[in-house]
């Protein structure tokens, strides 16, 4: 079998892989309810901020609400007046323009009671909480019909009789009556304002819903999402933080979030990652070959130590003592947005700025991952060292170096490459507590907002592309497997 048709068939099964990673990772999110559950908050977020827009207006921009708003202002001079004669025991009184006032705002309050009758009656309930919304309109219009025939059948021509006998108490008594009917009337209005905002908001929880189909089974939600997420559609944004470890603001793309916060992690994890690896593969073999030695003890021991030290506790201390009391490094990560965004405009000056950002990043992962690193390429190495083609080699009195380099490197090279590119590799996906430890904006931080804002595009959208970062990184294992152990077979 040729090597082209070989790595064919590799490309082709991490493919594979890679599809099924997206696809297992919307059954479980779907089959669990968890993108329901996402939704459901997201929509409920959503709802809170459209009902606020709607009390912030002095009534909802519906026909029964701008009547309701008409019947209440209709009321205003009225019931200032009212409210004036009688602390002022009917001072400046003037029946007849007072008689036509409360006339003319009663006769509104009737004409505006009538257009929410007919609007009530346009609604076609489809669940029950539309019919409910519809039997209040229809109640309290039905109040202000009663309130206000009663204010101009019977309350004002008892208030012509009392000006009639200038009955100043029957005056002050009717005028008592009125004022309790267009309070009363006021209060329907009010009530049809406040049913009209909740049919509203309601309506629009609905529309919602049908928009993310939760009424829906789990998978007509979720296979299109895959679908095109393999197609590289992944969707926009939906959590404001997570717009903000962008750097962007909404509306913004998932793939442009991603490209935003990639870079960033590649200039703290991978490059720091890169250079312990490259610290590793120098000194590795050296320490391997002299095992015993106080090199290797020594390197066992910074292993061990380093090992119990987590980065994000040791870039806490760095934060402090080199950030807020030497203020030689920054303490507050977030200008290497603007430092990456603008860089072509002044490359030196923002290759400064970068660099001041990074270092103590950079330098805390070195301090606290370097011990692994050596210890795994001294483990890996060791066991090589101690094969019996070494031993051999070395009774033939082959030079040293010729044995490391033929000998001890090549046969060690694949496992070691691999550890060298699947860190690589996964160093891309960030750390969520490091980076959030120097409020580093990459893609660690992105991940970590999206879970808290629930924000499913984004979620799934790095689960593919980190799958697929790994995917190629795979590939260029089985490449490099065939060029360095030609041993290798494939079947």
């Amino acid at each position: 079998m040729g090597l082209g048709t070989i790595l064919a068939r590799r490309a082709v099964m991490l493919s594979i892989t890679l599809v099924i990673v997206v696809f297992l990772t919307t059954v479980i999110m779907g089959a669990t309810g968890y993108d329901k559950m996402i939704w459901e908050a997201k929509i409920d977020e959503e709802v809170r901020a459209y009902r606020m827009g709607l009390q912030q207006r002095r009534a909802p921009p519906s026909p029964a609400g701008k009547s309701a708003l008409d019947g209440i202002t209709s009321l205003d001079p009225v019931r200032a007046e009212t409210a004036r004669l009688l602390e002022q025991n009917l001072a400046n009184f003037d029946p007849q323009a007072y008689v036509n006032l409360v006339r003319t705002s009663a006769e509104t309050a009737k004409q505006k009671a009538i257009e929410i009758l007919e609007f009530a009656e346009t609604i076609k309930p489809r669940a029950d909480w539309e019919q409910a919304a519809k039997n209040r309109l229809k109640t309290n219009a039905q109040k202000i019909n009663t309130t206000a025939t009663k204010i101009l059948e019977q309350r004002i021509p008892e208030l012509e009789a009392a000006i009639q006998a200038q009955d100043d108490a029957k005056i002050t008594a009717v005028i008592i009556g009125i004022n309790s009917d267009l309070e009363a009337i006021a209060n329907s209005f009010n009530a049809i304002i406040q049913a009209e905002v909740d049919r509203l908001v309601e309506e629009y929880r609905q529309e919602r819903r049908a928009t993310y189909k939760l009424d829906e089974p789990w998978y007509v939600r979720m296979l299109p999402l895959a679908i095109n997420t393999l197609k590289l559609d992944l969707g926009d944004v939906t959590g404001d933080e997570v717009a903000n470890v962008a750097g962007k603001p909404k509306p913004l793309s998932v793939a442009e979030a991603i490209k935003l916060a990639l870079p960033r992690t590649i200039v703290m994890i991978t490059i720091a990652q890169a250079v312990c690896a490259a610290i590793a593969l120098i000194l590795g073999p050296y320490i391997a070959y002299k095992h015993g030695s106080l090199a290797d003890r020594m390197t066992v021991s910074y292993a061990a130590l380093t090992n119990a030290i987590p980065i994000w506790w040791l870039g806490m201390v760095f934060i402090f003592f080199f950030g807020y009391e030497l203020g030689i490094f920054p303490t507050n990560y977030r200008g290497v947005i603007s430092a990456l965004k603008k860089f072509n405009e002044d490359p030196l000056g923002n290759l400064r700025d970068i660099l001041w950002y990074a270092t103590l990043p950079i330098v805390t992962i070195i301090i606290t991952v370097l011990g692994s690193w050596l210890y795994s390429v001294r483990a890996m190495l060791l066991r090589v060292v101690r094969e019996d083609f070494v031993t051999v080699a070395k009774a033939k009195g082959l030079p040293e170096r010729l044995i490391q380099r033929k000998h001890v490197l090549r046969t060690a090279a694949p496992p070691v490459i691999t550890s060298v590119i699947l860190a690589l590799a996964s160093s891309i996906g960030g750390y969520i507590i490091t980076e959030s430890v120097f409020d580093w904006p990459g893609m660690g931080s992105l991940y970590y907002a999206a879970i808290l804002e629930s924000d499913v595009p984004t979620i799934l959208g790095l689960t593919y592309v980190l799958t697929m970062v790994y995917i190629i990184a795979r590939f260029i294992l089985e490449v490099l497997y065939v060029l360095l152990d030609p041993r290798v077979r494939y079947g």
